[in-house]
């Protein structure tokens, strides 16, 4: 009686370890000899480093650029100010991008403008904004026949390279292309 339990458990522990080769050799890929070849993928560091871009970038909830428009404008922090030229850091346009890309050269000249906006007094504006109602309401009322401006909170001032500060919060404009440029020449710089 105790042969044909071993021959049983045999038979069973046999048929375990054909069923398990053959489910093992079919979930392995159908031949692929390795990972790159069951995911078409070359095997390469740069092939991973490609993908994990693209896949930031296509993620929705990082506000991430493409890689593939121009920039033409950057916001941030002046880092230094010194002759002609300002260091601003500024965050990446994509997690992903070269580290080097944070801190950037700002050439200025005298075709550069230059705008400081500030805030304007919360009286002023208080005041402006019951004139600009008063003056909506007698338009609506045909009493005037030119729509009235809305107030301005901010007030705008021409400036210089002198007038820039470390730490000043600034956007910068440039012509040209400027996603990749450690260095490049601004049209506008409007400090905040």
């Amino acid at each position: 009686m105790n042969k044909i339990y071993l021959l049983i458990a045999a038979i069973f522990f046999a048929a375990g370890v054909g069923v398990g080769v053959l489910i093992s050799s079919n979930l392995g890929g159908k031949g692929a000899s390795s990972l790159s070849e069951k995911y078409s993928a070359p095997d390469t560091f740069q092939a991973g480093w490609d993908a994990a871009k693209k896949k930031v970038e296509e993620t929705p909830y990082i506000p991430a650029a493409t890689g593939q428009e121009e920039v033409k404008s950057i916001k941030g922090r002046i880092a230094a100010v010194s002759e002609g030229q300002i260091t601003i850091e500024a965050r990446l346009f994509n997690p992903l991008d070269d580290e080097k890309l944070k801190f950037r050269t700002v050439k200025i000249d005298e075709n550069t403008e230059i705008i400081i906006r500030e805030d304007k007094d919360m009286e002023a504006v208080r005041t402006e904004q019951e004139e600009y109602n008063k003056k909506m309401d007698e338009f609506r009322q045909g009493k005037i026949t030119v729509m009235p401006e809305v107030p301005e909170v901010n007030t705008e001032k021409k400036a210089a390279i002198q007038d820039l500060k470390e730490d000043d919060v600034v956007t910068v404009e440039s012509t040209e292309n400027i996603r990749e440029a450690l260095e490049f020449k601004a049209s506008k710089i409007v400090v905040r």
